[in-house]
């Protein structure tokens, strides 16, 4: 990042998840695995267009390598201020080995005022949930019985 600060841009999610799995897909596909993008078409958020792409790049990659004859869904939602991507792994070799490879990513992710959070189950699925700001959010209108005098 430049001088430490973010550049808020308008992102469609599921257009940028697209061009980053598509350069994923060919190492995912030597695991016997691939990716699905389950963004809906229309979510879009803002927020530091180099920061999120980084960030999901890397993880993208991460679960790329790590993964195991499986499906690796991405899932996205926004409500209020806030932003959530998902990426479900259900990899039969089980949670990551390398979850080391993630504590700088969660340094990353602070940068837009975001956490990540891994989450492996016993059926062997892994969760890897990036909660960030959506800098874009429509403000809500004060409530009308709520007047200044």
């Amino acid at each position: 990042m430049k001088n430490n600060q973010t550049v808020p841009a308008l992102i469609n999610l599921n257009e940028l998840v697209s061009r980053l799995i598509s350069s994923y897909q060919p190492l995912a596909e030597q695991k016997q695995s691939f990716f699905t993008n389950d963004v809906p078409t229309g979510l879009s958020v803002t927020t530091d267009q180099e920061v999120l792409s980084t960030l999901l790049g890397s993880l993208f990659y991460i679960v790329a390598k790590t993964s195991r004859n499986n499906s690796i869904s991405v899932l996205a939602s926004s409500y209020d201020d806030r932003a959530v991507i998902s990426i479900t792994d259900s990899s039969p070799s089980g949670s990551y080995g390398v979850l080391y490879e993630f504590q700088h990513l969660q340094l990353l992710s602070k940068e837009i005022g975001g956490f990540l959070e891994i989450n492996s189950y016993k059926n062997k699925q892994t969760v890897i949930s990036y909660n960030f700001i959506n800098a874009g959010a429509v403000q809500r209108a004060p409530l009308p019985h709520l007047r200044v005098a």
